[in-house]
C-alpha cells in the first residue's frame, strides 16, 4: 500500500466498463517510473499480521480492525441496500398493479414472494449489524480479534450475501416484462446485487470452511 499526490499519476477515464457497479466511479491510474517514499508506504504484512504502525498512535478502536475476515462487513452492507430498494419497488409496483381484494390471477403469489423477500433481507439488515457491533464491542474492551472473530465474521457476511440473491432472484422473476427496462430500478439493481456479492470474500463455502476449521479446531485455511 502507498500513497502518492494526485498530481503524481494519471486517471485512465472510464476504462472499467462493467455491468455491475456501475456508480462506484472505479478507474485503472497510471504511475510512470514515481518514487514513493518510505514513509508514504506500509508494508502489506503488517496489514495481515494486523500490526499496522498506525495503531500505535491511533487509539480508536476502529483502527484496530483488522482487515482480512473483516471487510466482508463493509462489503455485503452495500448489497443489503440494493435488496432494499428492490423490495421497496416491488411493493409499489404491486400496490399499483395488484387492484382491489383479492386481486388479479397471481396476486397471492407475488404477496408471499414479496413476504419472503422481506424476510431474508431484515434477516441480513440484522446480521450485518450484529457482526459490526459484536466486534466493535470487543474492540472498544481492549480485545483483540481473533481467528474465531475472523470465521464468524466470514460466515455471517457470506450468509446476508446468499440472503441478499435469494431475495432479489426471488423478486426478479416475478418482476415481468416491466422489471426488465433499462431505465427501470429492478432490473439494475438486480445486476448490483448479484454483481456485489459475487466478490471473493464472500464465497459461501470457503467462509463456511473457514469457520468450520474454527470450530474443531484446525488450523486456518488447512485444506481437506
Amino acid at each position: 500500500f502507498f500513497f502518492k499526490q494526485k498530481t503524481a499519476y494519471e486517471i485512465k477515464e472510464c476504462d472499467w466498463s462493467s455491468a455491475v457497479c456501475s456508480s462506484d466511479l472505479s478507474n485503472s491510474f497510471l504511475l510512470d517510473n514515481a518514487f514513493v517514499p518510505e514513509h508514504r508506504a506500509l508494508d502489506g504484512a503488517l496489514v495481515i499480521a494486523n500490526k499496522p504502525p498506525g495503531s500505535q498512535v491511533n487509539a480508536e478502536p476502529l483502527h484496530r480492525m483488522p482487515i482480512f475476515g473483516f471487510t466482508g462487513t463493509v462489503l455485503v452492507s452495500t448489497t443489503v441496500g440494493v435488496a432494499t430498494g428492490m423490495v421497496k419497488e416491488f411493493e409499489a409496483m404491486l400496490k399499483k398493479n395488484a387492484g382491489p381484494p383479492p386481486g388479479k390471477p397471481g396476486t397471492e403469489e407475488m404477496m408471499i414472494r414479496l413476504a419472503e423477500a422481506t424476510s431474508e433481507v431484515e434477516c441480513a439488515r440484522l446480521l450485518v449489524l450484529d457482526s459490526a457491533r459484536r466486534n466493535m464491542e470487543r474492540l472498544r474492551a481492549g480485545k483483540i480479534l481473533d481467528e474465531g472473530d475472523a470465521g464468524l465474521t466470514s460466515r455471517n457476511s457470506a450468509y446476508v450475501a446468499k440472503l441478499v440473491r435469494q431475495a432479489a432472484t426471488r423478486l426478479m422473476e416475478a418482476a415481468g416484462g416491466s422489471g426488465l427496462t433499462n431505465s427501470g430500478y429492478m432490473q439494475r439493481a438486480f445486476r448490483d446485487a448479484m454483481g456485489g456479492t459475487a466478490h471473493t470474500t464472500l464465497n459461501w463455502g470457503r467462509s463456511n470452511a473457514r469457520y468450520g476449521y474454527h470450530l474443531v479446531g484446525w488450523p486456518p485455511g488447512l485444506p481437506f
